[in-house]
């Protein structure tokens, strides 16, 4: 939960952006999240395909987890 001394700034600078949007649309850039998220989901693929390319570069016997992964999905589709 917020502290509510800010729930009250964040309101003003929310009204104040409302008012200023029509001189100029950056003053709603108040409204972008500041926070930092994680990993994209691209980021997560490309990590995934490239740990099963090194593990299949490694061992041809290993089946890399996207062969694994598209196999559970054929599985899935034949059912």
């Amino acid at each position: 939960m917020a502290p509510l001394e800010l729930v009250d700034v964040w309101k003003a600078s929310i009204e104040e952006a409302e008012e200023d949007r029509f001189k100029s649309l950056q003053a709603m850039d108040i409204m972008h999240s500041k926070i930092k998220t994680g990993r994209t989901l691209k980021a997560i693929t490309a990590a995934v395909m490239q740990e099963d390319m090194d593990a299949k570069r490694d061992s041809a016997d290993i089946v890399g987890i996207t062969d694994w992964i598209i196999e559970g999905f054929n599985i899935e589709d034949e059912q």
